[in-house]
C-alpha cells in the first residue's frame, strides 16, 4: 500500500527544494514567501526551481511558462501591475495550462503572486488525476499548508 502525501508533505518538500536552490534556511521560508521579493530568487533561479521540482516530484516536463509566465509591456501598467488585458493574454497564452495557482487579477504584480504556496498548489494540482497520484505515492489533494 502506498503512503498518502498530505499537503504538509508537499509544502515541506517544496520548501526544501527552494532552500537548496536559493541557498537559504528552510526556517526562513513560509507558505506566503514571495520567491523574488522575499527570498531573492533571480530569473535563472526560477528556471532551476522548475527542473528541481520536476525531479523532486517525478513529474513530466513542466513548461516554465506554467509557473513563471513571461510578461510583455502591454500586459502591465507603468508600476508593473497586471492590466485586465495582461490577465487575458496570460490566460489565452496558457492554452492547456491552468494558471489557477497564480490567482491572476488586474492590479496585482506577477512577482508578488509567485510564492512558495503557489509552487505547492501547482504540485498538488498536477496530481488531480488519480492514476498519476497512485504512480507517485497516492497524493492527498486536501487543502493548503
Amino acid at each position: 500500500m502506498r503512503r498518502v502525501m498530505k499537503s504538509e508533505e508537499i509544502f515541506r518538500r517544496v520548501r526544501e527544494v527552494v532552500a537548496r536552490e536559493l541557498g537559504i534556511e528552510t526556517r526562513d521560508i513560509a507558505w506566503e514567501s514571495r520567491l523574488v521579493t522575499d527570498l531573492g530568487a533571480e530569473k535563472t533561479d526560477l528556471l532551476d526551481l522548475v527542473f528541481r521540482l520536476q525531479r523532486e516530484f517525478k513529474m513530466d516536463t513542466i513548461p516554465a511558462g506554467h509557473l513563471f509566465p513571461k510578461l510583455t509591456h502591454e500586459m502591465t501598467d507603468a508600476e508593473g501591475a497586471l492590466t485586465g488585458k495582461g490577465v487575458g493574454l496570460l490566460l489565452v497564452g496558457a492554452k492547456e495550462a491552468s494558471l489557477a495557482h497564480l490567482d491572476l487579477e488586474p492590479g496585482k504584480r506577477l512577482e508578488d503572486l509567485q510564492t512558495v504556496g503557489m509552487l505547492c498548489r501547482y504540485v498538488r494540482d498536477r496530481f488531480t488525476d488519480l492514476d498519476t497520484a497512485f504512480a507517485v505515492g497516492n497524493l492527498d489533494l486536501g487543502g493548503e499548508g
